[in-house]
Parts: C-alpha cells; structure tokens; sequence
C-alpha cells in the first residue's frame, strides 16, 4: 500500500473514533452515564505506552488512531472526576504505571 492510502485510512480511524465517542461524552454530561474513574486513567496511561511503542517502531498513520484514543480518554478521564464514580485506589496507582 503507498502512503497515500496510509494516511487515508489512519486519519479517517480517528476521526471515526472521535465521532463514536462524541454520543458518550455528551450521555456524560446529561447525566444519563458515569464513568468509572480509574478505568478510564488506566486506559489512556496504557496508550501512552502503545503510542510510544508505536513511535519507537516508526509508525506513521497509524498513530493517529492512538493519539486520538489518548486523547479522548484523558475528556473522559477528566469528565469522570466531576461526573463519574469511584475511586482510584493504591493498587489502581501502581497497576496503571506498573503495566
């Protein structure tokens, strides 16, 4: 495949990805959904890592895809803190930066 189409599909994953997620986001801030805290911070530190991984491997568009989940997660993260429940406890700290 060239890198035209690299591009294509990549950005079209992401741009996907955001409008997926737009309908959660906003069912958060209606009340109607509450995330749970430490899942959503685990998740994207564990993105962080894929992302580097990614980088270190020389993907290109393919990160796109990531960034854009990483961000999304980190809206979420922070939506969850007002609007979700739970807490993140000691083992919840050390599992997302152990892993």
């Amino acid at each position: 495949m060239n890198d035209k189409l690299y591009a294509v599909l990549g950005v079209g994953a992401a741009v996907l990805n955001v409008v997926a997620t737009v309908p959660y986001i906003l069912d958060i801030l209606r009340g109607k959904t509450k995330p749970e805290r430490a899942t959503w911070w685990i998740w994207a530190t564990l993105l962080i890592v894929i992302l580097a991984a990614q980088w270190h491997e020389g993907a290109s568009w393919a990160m796109a895809w990531t960034a854009t989940t990483i961000l999304l997660m980190l809206i979420i993260g922070v939506l969850s803190v007002r609007y979700g429940y739970g807490h993140m406890a000691r083992r919840d700290y050390l599992s997302s930066w152990l892993h």
